[in-house]
């Protein structure tokens, strides 16, 4: 009898699928042209995120803390990295030469203060004597006039009796004596009449000599007629003592100015000047770095018109959690990129074009002064797949 060859089945998993051969691609092609479709559009949409997303950096703020003045650095208490306040000393310059100069204002302060009291003290010594020589002179032609007028009118008084005297003795009803008893008297009044006239024209000279003098002094101290004297003398002296004051009070500031202060809180970045050397005026000593919520970002000039102030996003920085950023302002201007900064690499001479925007972060963070980052304007689920995406194409 002929044997029969039974088959046995091959086992369970010895099959192999060979995926590469062409007839396995034929009979499967649409998965292959489902898989081709889609790997064209995850590099379509990862290219276009590229143009999409805006570059920029975070404002970094620097303070130049410089001299007014050539000085040498006597000190500096702090170092790289050290972080100061507001009005916090940072480097002291040597104060050999203001010292000197304040030393010898004050000295000046002191020495025209005596010599100012004992001007205005000579003044016034002057004002007062001509006023009371002019007083004392006023009223001696006063009482000159009325002596005159009193003596006058006795004399008129005298001679109407003696005139009746006469008219009685040529009667012979009175005696001779008497008749001659008032003539003395009236003779001396009569001189003493007479000597009135030149005696008040002498005072009168010796008055305006005296305000001759008032008026000399009055031009001596430039004031008017009708100013006070003693109030210009006192206001002439403290005028030229605030001149002297402001000089030293000068000089104390223009010290102060030799030890440099911080402008804002930050930290130390560099140190130009050291301890011994000579820095010059406006020269930076050392550079201070503030920290800032603000990221300066850059839109691609062919997506201008797609953000507006108050849109939100996520600034991504290398190896760090993402940050969440608030559009705050839009700089109404095209500008250049940094070539640092563009997105994309440009030919050579050539650069690429954006608009400006600044946006200021929504949430307390560690974000660095001048760090690099990328904003993309979506929600925090999308900004961060995109970027992960990204960084699979990279």
């Amino acid at each position: 009898m002929p044997t029969t060859e039974v088959k046995q089945p091959k086992p369970a998993g010895s099959r192999r699928t060979r995926w590469w051969k062409p007839d396995f691609i034929v009979r499967h092609w649409p998965f292959w042209t489902w898989l081709g479709l889609s790997a064209l559009c995850l590099t379509l949409y990862v290219r276009s995120t590229q143009y999409g997303i805006i570059t920029g950096t975070v404002l970094s703020i620097h303070h130049d803390v410089a001299p007014l003045q050539v000085a040498r650095v006597k000190e500096i208490p702090v170092h790289e990295g050290s972080s100061v306040t507001r009005g916090q000393a940072v480097a002291q310059l040597d104060t050999t030469l203001v010292d000197t100069q304040l030393a010898e204002a004050e000295a000046t302060l002191a020495t025209a203060e005596n010599a100012m009291a004992g001007y205005q003290g000579q003044m016034l010594s002057l004002v007062r004597t001509a006023e009371d020589l002019t007083a004392k002179t006023q009223e001696a032609i006063a009482q000159l006039r009325n002596q005159l007028e009193g003596d006058t009118a006795k004399l008129v008084q005298l001679r109407t009796i003696q005139a009746e005297r006469d008219s009685l003795a040529k009667s012979k009803l009175i005696t001779e004596q008497l008749a001659v008893e008032l003539r003395p008297e009236i003779a001396y009044l009569e001189k003493q009449v007479a000597s009135y006239p030149a005696q008040i024209a002498m005072n009168e000279r010796t008055l305006e000599a005296h305000r001759k003098e008032r008026a000399d002094l009055q031009k001596t101290l430039r004031i008017g007629p009708s100013e006070d004297v003693l109030k210009a003398v006192s206001e002439k002296t403290a005028l030229q003592t605030k001149v002297l004051e402001t000089l030293v009070e000068m000089r104390k500031r223009e010290r102060e100015t030799y030890t440099l202060r911080s402008e804002a809180d930050g930290v130390v970045s560099n140190i130009h000047v050291f301890p011994g050397a000579v820095a010059k005026p406006g020269e930076s000593v050392l550079d201070i770095v503030s920290q800032t919520d603000l990221v300066i970002g850059y839109l691609p000039e062919f997506r201008l018109g797609l953000n507006k102030v108050g849109d939100l996003g996520y600034a991504f920085r290398l190896g760090r959690p993402s940050v969440k950023v608030k559009v705050v302002e839009i700089v109404p201007e095209v500008i250049p990129i940094p070539v640092q900064l563009s997105p994309i690499a440009a030919p050579l001479r050539a650069s690429v074009r954006a608009q400006k925007i600044v946006f200021k972060t929504e949430n307390p963070s560690d974000i660095m002064p001048g760090e690099k980052v990328e904003i993309r304007m979506q929600s925090d689920y999308l900004a961060k797949v995109k970027h992960w995406l990204v960084g699979m194409r990279d």
